[in-house]
């Protein structure tokens, strides 16, 4: 509905301003967080934003990849519907082994654990659902990476999200 969309973006507007992003920042950024349009105010993404700002969006970017409908049932019947709900389950389990792999991938000498998951995550999210997001230059990652990174960008959110994509 729209009161729940309209109830995210508050939330993320909220969240978003008490760090470091200006009122404006974080209206950009929610508006085209859970569109998944991924239009950014600074041409660095949301790289240039401290991890606090880039958790924020990865959680909202998670949830615009879920059916809203689904949020819907969780609004009013309780968080259950989540579990419940086979396509969640699989939607959530499929970006879990993507955030994974590509840490795995990401680690070694320079890369300390705390930025590789959130680097990972990021990534993943913004992947799976087509928000087009950035923290890191996953162009420079290794080629392997880089070819899981295209296999992500086909599988897209949930039936009923605004991601683009296949869908779950």
């Amino acid at each position: 509905s729209k009161l729940e969309d309209a109830s995210f973006t508050v939330a993320e507007i909220v969240l978003l301003a008490v760090g470091e992003m200006s009122l404006f920042e974080s209206v950009a950024h929610a508006f085209t967080t859970m569109s998944t349009g991924g239009f950014g105010t600074d041409a660095g993404s949301l790289g240039t934003f401290s991890a606090y700002s880039q958790w924020v969006v990865i959680v909202f970017m998670f949830a615009a990849g879920a059916s809203f409908a689904l949020h819907y049932r969780a609004l009013r019947g309780g968080l259950c519907a989540y579990h419940r709900s086979p396509e969640f389950l699989l939607y959530t389990g499929i970006t879990v082994a993507a955030i994974i792999v590509i840490a795995g991938g990401l680690l070694g000498p320079g890369v300390d654990v705390p930025t590789a998951m959130r680097d990972a995550a990021f990534t993943a999210v913004s992947i799976i659902t087509t928000t087009g997001f950035a923290t890191a230059d996953f162009g420079s990652w290794r080629p392997a990476l880089e070819i899981f990174i295209v296999g992500l960008m086909f599988l897209g959110g949930m039936a009923g999200s605004t991601a683009g994509g296949v869908k779950t």
